[in-house]
């Protein structure tokens, strides 16, 4: 006979932060965005709309409050 086993459980750890860990610092374009724009090739609205980024920064303010585990 085969051996029981037990089922294994995979836990995902989820940290709650005091505040938001990430702020938003700026928008941005990428280089493709930036170099279809320089050739004139769309226009300015939409090299924003298909081509802008956020870029976010970590808060170092923002403190580890709780652990939640969760089984998976």
């Amino acid at each position: 006979m085969a051996k029981t086993r037990q089922a294994q459980y995979s836990r995902r750890l989820q940290v709650v932060f005091s505040k938001p860990r990430k702020t938003f610092k700026e928008r941005y374009l990428t280089a493709k965005g930036q170099m279809l724009l320089k050739t004139k090739q769309i226009s300015k609205t939409e090299a924003w709309e298909r081509y802008g980024k956020n870029r976010y920064v970590l808060d170092p303010k923002a403190k580890p409050v709780r652990n939640i585990h969760h089984n998976v």
